[in-house]
């Protein structure tokens, strides 16, 4: 990394920190070289879109911020749109901290309806709510209600890109 930033930059123009700081967030995502080395290019692109000197660690973590964004919308748009529906009703729940399973399909049920498409089961939608939090883009967590009222998933956002830019990444692709 350090050899590929000494090609592509000038000597001194990048701050110290910086390609720890890419190369450590590389290794967070899985350690790819190549996701480093868009991370850096990146940051330089920000660094001379705000007319400084040198490469800062402030660009490289932005960077990483907009490069996982980008991301996580290529993730979206790849979904099936039974898939999309289901992050949708997530996304545009008003009271995340109670969205059970139930509650979720139910949303589910009315969004695909609207859309005039057939609702999946509610077996099935628990299989997708799976396959999304494994993607990484929901949470779901078992939930104790006491006794009487069961056990239930309640199922949020997942807090690595804004809500704002899932929904328009969903919207676009409904």
């Amino acid at each position: 990394l350090e050899k590929r930033a000494d090609m592509a930059l000038k000597p001194g123009a990048m701050e110290d920190g910086a390609i720890s700081f890419c190369a450590a967030r590389a290794t967070q995502t899985g350690g790819e070289a190549r996701y480093a080395l868009k991370l850096l290019r990146k940051a330089g692109d920000l660094a001379e879109e705000a007319g400084a000197v040198k490469v800062l660690t402030k660009f490289c973590e932005q960077a990483s911020k907009l490069l996982e964004s980008d991301i996580v919308k290529d993730g979206i748009v790849k979904l099936s749109d039974q898939h999309r529906y289901v992050l949708a009703t997530v996304m545009l729940n008003e009271s995340p901290a109670d969205l059970t399973t139930g509650r979720l399909y139910e949303g589910y049920r009315h969004l695909c309806l609207d859309m005039r498409q057939t609702p999946l089961t509610q077996r099935r939608v628990t299989d997708l709510i799976s396959e999304l939090t494994e993607a990484g883009l929901i949470n779901a967590k078992m939930k104790n209600f006491g006794r009487g009222g069961g056990r239930s998933r309640v199922i949020t956002p997942c807090g690595k890109v804004s809500n704002a830019e899932i929904e328009d990444s969903i919207l676009e692709c409904i």
